[in-house]
């Protein structure tokens, strides 16, 4: 009986891992807006924790190499949500087309792959925290004025044509 429990447990992850995957590739096929906002959130709720076990073990890191890209993650994740919510279909933004999505999309990917090429240069040294965190609270807020406001960031997405190159 034992051995029955034991085996029970160990499997009890790959089990439960077959039937989300099952219910996600159902859903994909069934509605795809819900299936694109659920891995969405996935991924906003990963830089989320990232950005949350990072910070509370700030003190006991030796550098600030994964700090600097958890903060960062958590503002990428900031992005993905608004990204997530400017999708076409969703109705939170409708005045703003089909565009918005990708432009919040590329602006993300790009905080990322910056901060990704930043992060071992920014290593070298001791960096203050709040310098950062302006710059990257204000390439944010520089995204979400360019997109929502003024409108000067690249199209993305022509309706008739898709993603542009």
């Amino acid at each position: 009986m034992k051995t029955m429990t034991m085996d029970f447990k160990r499997h009890t992850g790959k089990v439960f891992g077959a039937i989300l995957l099952a219910c996600l590739t159902l859903t994909s096929t069934y509605h795809y807006l819900l299936f694109h906002s659920l891995a969405e959130i996935f991924t906003i709720i990963i830089a989320g924790c990232m950005f949350v076990l990072v910070w509370n073990t700030r003190q006991h890191m030796d550098d600030d190499y994964l700090l600097f890209l958890g903060i960062a993650y958590f503002f990428a994740g900031m992005l993905d949500l608004v990204h997530t919510l400017g999708y076409e279909g969703m109705g939170i933004f409708p005045q703003y087309g089909p565009d918005l999505a990708p432009q919040l999309w590329i602006a993300a990917r790009y905080l990322e792959a910056g901060c990704l090429m930043i992060a071992p240069w920014l290593n070298r040294f001791r960096w203050r925290r709040y310098p950062v965190y302006a710059g990257l609270i204000g390439y944010v807020l520089a995204v979400l004025l360019a997109i929502m406001v003024y409108g000067v960031f690249p199209s993305c997405f022509r309706q008739g044509f898709g993603l542009t190159p």
